[in-house]
């Protein structure tokens, strides 16, 4: 019996990964590899030549959706806030993406003083976001909750997501910002 577990350590390990195998004779067969316990080696295994194989023209139709893809990507969200547009550096994240889907309809959202720092308003929807502890200062547009966008005409510390920044100066923010409510539209355009 040892002479036999030998001769089939031999055939398996040493000489079966250079034989040359007819595969063809070898579709409706299966092939079993037989346990080795007795030399410590513990493998049962069955293969079957009937299974598909995966092709090159297996690939998926829906690949966009199997990429981080971004349809907006050379695209930016722009602001109207009480329609005096306003231009904004936006963060590379997801949730900024997740905000360009929802700025391609052309949202008008109404926004509250809040703080006596902030104009904050519902995006009407969760869209992803990862928060963490931050200090928000004048022009920081940031996410809370998932689902409210803020925008910072002082400052504050707590957790948000961060969206952007707006590119004007701290005196236009305060003037936009600082009334009871203002009306917030977002919009895409052409970077």
């Amino acid at each position: 019996m040892k002479k036999r577990g030998l001769k089939l350590i031999l055939f398996a390990f040493i000489i079966a990964p250079f034989a040359k195998i007819d595969t063809t004779s070898l579709r409706s067969r299966k092939m079993s590899i037989p346990s080795f316990e007795s030399y410590n080696l513990s493998f049962d295994y069955q293969y079957s030549f009937d299974e598909p194989i995966l092709s090159s023209f297996d690939i998926p139709t829906n690949i966009e959706s199997s990429l981080n893809y971004d349809e907006f990507a050379n695209k930016t969200i722009r602001l109207k806030i009480n329609n005096v547009e306003v231009e904004v550096y936006w963060l590379d994240n997801p949730s900024v993406s997740a905000l360009k889907e929802i700025a391609n309809h052309n949202p008008t959202i109404q926004l509250h003083q809040h703080g006596g720092f902030e104009q904050t308003g519902s995006l009407g929807q969760d869209i992803i976001s990862n928060d963490e502890m931050m200090d928000a200062k004048v022009g920081d547009i940031v996410l809370y909750n998932s689902n409210q966008i803020c925008l910072y005409y002082s400052s504050n510390t707590y957790s948000f997501t961060r969206l952007g920044h707006m590119n004007l100066a701290t005196s236009e923010i305060v003037d936009l910002l600082s009334e009871e409510s203002v009306t917030l539209t977002l919009f895409l355009v052409d970077k």
